[in-house]
């Protein structure tokens, strides 16, 4: 009789244990929108990007800009003193396409060993990194990656029409700065990369 009624206490305490810790975990009081859906896995899927449209410049907007040639590779580093907008630095890249041409860009944040041991940098790009292309219209062909915590991001992608694309480079943190290297390719139908480039 003493272990049946031992054993009734124990499941009621149980469920009420457990009933207690549900009430906590789903107030706002206790944990903020922004702290749940940290500890919430991030779904994703083909079509989403890391940053919204409305949250990106339109390349216009933004005034310096390097050229990219074929089959190149840059370092470079995006600062606090680059185009600012809803919070995050950017850059501007430009390069000639043509229709149809098959190309890939990749941005490698730089890695710690890349800064001078006497100095201190903050947030290096080493997480994060974010490539938009703009075609010559002004859409965006595609954003990469499309999920948080890579330490690069890659566009391969068919070019839809020729003329002057735009690249932009950013973080999917804002107010991430920091070091990078940025490759241009045009590659071959069969994916590999070219050893010439077109005119």
């Amino acid at each position: 009789m003493q272990k049946s009624y031992l054993a009734k206490l124990s499941l009621y305490v149980g469920c009420c244990l457990l009933g207690f810790c549900l009430t906590i975990l789903s107030n706002p009081l206790f944990f903020p929108d922004g702290f749940a859906q940290a500890l919430m896995p991030k779904q994703t899927n083909n079509n989403q990007v890391l940053i919204a449209q409305n949250q990106i410049p339109s390349p216009a907007r933004i005034s310096n800009s390097t050229r990219l040639e074929c089959n190149q590779t840059l370092q470079g580093r995006l600062s606090l003193s680059d185009h600012r907008f809803q919070g995050r630095n950017f850059l501007k890249y430009v390069f000639n396409g043509q229709k149809d041409q098959l190309i890939r860009v990749s941005l490698v944040g730089g890695s710690p060993n890349q800064r001078p041991s006497n100095t201190l940098q903050v947030n290096p790009l080493l997480l994060n990194p974010v490539l938009i292309l703009y075609a010559p219209n002004g859409q965006m062909v595609d954003q990469q990656p499309k999920q948080e915590n890579l330490i690069d991001a890659v566009i391969r992608t068919k070019l839809p029409t020729t003329g002057t694309y735009n690249l932009l480079v950013t973080s999917a943190t804002p107010g991430t700065v920091g070091r990078f290297s940025l490759t241009y390719q045009q590659l071959k139908t069969d994916g590999t990369s070219t050893s010439s480039c077109p005119a």
